[in-house]
């Protein structure tokens, strides 16, 4: 398995582990499910842990095989080939981008070990997490 395979689920778990929070808050939220305090805190902390640890995972390979720019390509999602129109989707890190992904996980991590405590058995508690997703 070589460096590109492996950075390419690596990568679709950084950008989709956030979208994967918002939608179990979102759902559990629509349906009218109450979800525990202590379920929402510990999605929001290994949501958190994942992403920061899939975000390190891509510095180190950067850093390790030298490259610049790490692709991830989510394929197209419209393809019109009359019109000559497609739609898609492709994320690059490169190195800028991946230490402020970096940071935005440490930052979000606080936020979230903060909240915890503090909003503990507040009735916005979980609103609060879904707008934070």
């Amino acid at each position: 398995m070589t460096v590109e395979q492996w950075l390419t689920p690596v990568g679709m778990a950084v950008s989709i582990l956030p979208m994967v929070l918002f939608a179990v808050l979102g759902l559990a939220a629509f349906i009218g499910v109450g979800l525990r305090e202590s379920t929402v805190s510990r999605l929001a902390l290994w949501t958190n842990v994942l992403g920061l640890a899939a975000s390190l995972a891509i510095l180190v390979a950067m850093l390790i095989t030298g490259s610049r720019h790490v692709p991830i390509e989510f394929g197209n999602w419209v393809d019109i080939p009359d019109l000559h129109f497609h739609f898609h989707i492709k994320f690059v890190f490169d190195r800028l981008s991946v230490p402020l992904v970096i940071l935005t996980f440490l930052l979000c991590g606080t936020i979230s070990a903060f909240t915890s405590r503090y909003l503990h058995r507040e009735p916005g508690f979980e609103r609060f997490f879904l707008c934070y997703a």
